[in-house]
C-alpha cells in the first residue's frame, strides 16, 4: 500500500513540476487545442483545394439570377450560441422575404448544387472562423428562425 501511494505522489509531483517548469498545460487543454488546430488546418487545406470550384459556383450563381451569392442559416451551436452557417444560394432571390422559408423552389443550378452537396462548401469559412467544427456535434435547427 505504501508503494502505491509513493508512486501516485511521484506521478503527481512530476506532472506538477512539468506544468510549472516547462509551462505544459493539462491534458484537457491539450485535447481542446489539438481539436482547434486540427479544425483550422483542415479548413485551410479544404479552402485552398476547393477555392477554384467555389469561385466557379459563385460566378454561375451570379450569372444565373440576381441576388446574393451566399445565404445564411442560423443554427444553435453545441455551446448554445447562435451561428450563421454560410451556404451557396440555391433558390430564387426574394428581396422582400414575402415567401416563407419552406416555399421557394430551387433553381436549376440550385438543384445540382444540392444534389452534389456543393452548396455546403462555404461552411469551410465557418470552420476557419472557429464557429463550427469538423469534429464533434453539428448545430441544431431552431424552427423559429427558419
Amino acid at each position: 500500500m505504501v508503494a502505491i501511494n509513493q508512486y501516485e505522489n511521484v506521478l503527481h509531483l512530476s506532472s506538477s513540476i512539468g506544468e510549472r517548469r516547462y509551462g505544459l498545460p493539462s491534458t484537457a487543454v491539450v485535447d481542446v487545442s489539438m481539436k482547434h488546430l486540427g479544425n483550422f488546418g483542415l479548413a485551410c487545406a479544404l479552402l485552398i483545394l476547393t477555392f477554384p470550384l467555389m469561385a466557379l459556383v459563385a460566378l454561375a450563381i451570379e450569372c444565373a439570377s440576381p441576388g446574393p451569392i451566399f445565404e445564411r442559416r442560423q443554427r444553435i451551436a453545441p455551446g448554445g450560441h447562435r451561428v450563421d452557417l454560410l451556404k451557396f444560394r440555391t433558390t430564387a432571390y426574394d428581396p422582400q422575404d414575402a415567401l416563407p422559408s419552406w416555399a421557394p423552389e430551387p433553381t436549376g443550378l440550385g438543384t445540382l448544387l444540392r444534389y452534389t452537396r456543393i452548396d455546403a462548401l462555404p461552411q469551410v469559412i465557418n470552420a476557419l472562423r472557429g464557429e463550427i467544427s469538423f469534429f464533434g456535434a453539428y448545430g441544431w435547427l431552431n424552427p423559429l428562425w427558419d
